[in-house]
């Protein structure tokens, strides 16, 4: 199955995308891969989504920095 990629693109479109979010490589270790509800903190620094690796909608919120390039931990 393929998944999608975010990417954005700071202040105009001409500018060069930056990578966000490759879900296909976070799916690579599961049976089953699903995130919802992509978005991104006000400040432009945290990215947060939720993840899905049963298939049974149990989504576990996930933290993202995008200043790092490292996930968060959480408890």
């Amino acid at each position: 199955m393929e998944h999608p990629i975010y990417e954005r693109k700071k202040i105009s479109l001409e500018a060069e995308s930056e990578l966000l979010l490759n879900v296909n490589e976070l799916a690579k270790e599961h049976k089953y891969y699903q995130i919802s509800v992509v978005k991104i903190s006000p400040n432009n620094k945290i990215l947060c989504f939720g993840e899905d690796t049963t298939g049974r909608r149990q989504f576990k919120l996930r933290f993202y920095n995008l200043e790092t390039k490292h996930f968060m931990k959480t408890k």
